[in-house]
């Protein structure tokens, strides 16, 4: 029922078919060998624009058990969506409660993703405080500069101030509330309790996430701007 061509797609609108095609996927994932759709699998993360088809996808991708060979694809994928991302409304899903979020469609690639370890990762020594490739990049890291929620630009090191930084990655169009919404609210509750420490939220859509924008994602999620708390965008400029 995969390839566009069966007959159970015709005469469908193009909305319908995917959310048909995304039920196939999910439904795979159900079935005693999901890897028999990795072929199509492969092709939609490639191609396909529709969020709940990704979705469906990375149903079946969580039930082959992917690896790392699929990295580049899921994070593609995922990257083509954000700006497009929905709740995927599986029929066969039980209804979100309050102790059980529903998860973007986003949110499903996501969960593939992190459930992979980087190739880079294999056979990394836990016991290792400083990755090699990590101190070849420390000054880098350093000098990248952060435009902030007042649209004042200070290099990492500076901001920190002597403090160890914590910077955490987050989008203000991001739609699940347990992630970037919940990080914010903690990152500025963090942010209060260990004044030691110097946390920055910073936004991978930096086209949008303006720094008017940024001041009042961070002021409706009660953090207290200030020297050990600030949101923004790496200032390329």
């Amino acid at each position: 029922m995969l390839p566009e061509d069966q007959r159970c797609y015709s005469g469908l609108s193009a909305a319908e078919a995917d959310w048909l095609r995304a039920h196939v996927y999910a439904a795979i994932a159900l079935s005693p060998d999901p890897a028999l759709a990795a072929g199509a699998a492969r092709e939609d993360l490639r191609t396909s624009n529709s969020p709940i088809v990704l979705a469906g996808v990375a149903r079946t991708l969580r039930a082959m058990n992917a690896g790392n060979e699929w990295q580049e694809d899921v994070d593609t994928a995922a990257q083509r969506i954000r700006f497009d991302d929905v709740y995927p409304d599986f029929r066969f899903d039980p209804p979100p409660s309050c102790c059980r979020p529903a998860l973007t469609c986003r949110g499903e690639l996501e969960l593939v993703r992190a459930g992979m370890v980087p190739e880079s990762d294999a056979g990394a020594s836990p016991m290792n405080d400083q990755p090699e490739w990590l101190g070849a990049h420390l000054d880098a890291l350093a000098a990248t500069k952060l435009k902030d929620q007042f649209g004042i630009s200070t290099d990492l090191e500076e901001l920190a101030n002597g403090r160890p930084p914590i910077l955490v990655p987050f989008y203000t169009r991001c739609m699940n509330p347990i992630k970037c919404s919940l990080a914010i609210t903690r990152l500025g509750q963090a942010a209060i309790r260990l004044r030691d420490l110097s946390f920055a939220g910073v936004t991978y859509d930096p086209a949008f996430d303006t720094p008017r924008r940024l001041l009042a994602y961070g002021a409706a999620r009660q953090v207290e701007f200030g020297p050990n708390a600030r949101l923004g965008f790496v200032d390329k400029g």
